[in-house]
């Protein structure tokens, strides 16, 4: 964490101002090259690279860092190689049946990887991307944007379950209450004037719950 910390250098404001290239960084990117990959303009294949990328850490470093200080790119790094490739559908003499494959060099893009990196730890740092954000973010993709959606609606659910179980339970104790209100209301109206109220009981209440049978006991 502290060398990672390192590598960011920020002003009080909280911009990211300079991007700076340990030695332990480009040779991990070095190590992590793809060897059957093309090399670019310059020729540097990924497998000299990947093969001493000990020995190589260290000079690219340095070209790195003069680069990103001075504001200047080596002109290789400006060049690519563009090969077309058939998308194995339509005539092979359309142009648009082809699509383009840049090659550039492999060092410029240990550096933008890099680069790439450190913009990504500012801004995670600095709680700058939304958890929503889920495109061209490391670790997430379109998967991880319906898996959190469906969360979000399961959750959702549950808490609507819980809400109509609720509602449910309070309409069956209101409809209960107003029911006995509603009984011994009846019951001291048929009583006789000499003699005591006769008592309702919860299951006659529950028992007049049917609307014929309020009607009825109205009636």
């Amino acid at each position: 964490d502290n060398k990672k910390a390192n590598m960011l250098q920020t002003d009080p404001d909280e911009f990211l101002t300079t991007v700076q290239f340990p030695a332990f960084r480009v040779q991990q990117k070095l190590e992590n090259l793809r060897v059957s990959s093309s090399p670019g303009p310059d020729g540097i294949h990924p497998r000299l690279l990947k093969e001493c990328a000990a020995e190589f850490s260290i000079p690219l470093s340095i070209i790195f860092q003069k680069s990103i200080e001075e504001s200047v790119v080596p002109a290789d790094w400006k060049c690519s190689n563009i090969t077309p490739i058939y998308k194995q559908k339509g005539g092979r003499t359309e142009a648009g049946n082809y699509r383009p494959i840049n090659v550039t060099s492999v060092p410029g893009k240990v550096m933008e990887s890099i680069i790439k990196d450190s913009v990504i730890e500012h801004l995670q740092i600095n709680s700058s991307i939304l958890p929503s954000q889920h495109g061209f973010f490391p670790g997430r993709s379109c998967t991880t944007n319906l898996i959190s959606y469906l969360n979000a609606i399961t959750a959702a659910a549950k808490i609507m379950r819980w809400a109509l179980a609720f509602l449910r339970s309070f309409a069956c104790n209101f409809l209960l209450f107003t029911n006995v209100n509603t009984a011994a209301r009846v019951n001291s109206t048929t009583a006789q004037p000499s003699g005591p109220a006769k008592p309702v009981s919860i299951t006659t209440a529950y028992e007049m719950s049917a609307p014929s049978k309020n009607i009825a006991a109205l009636r």
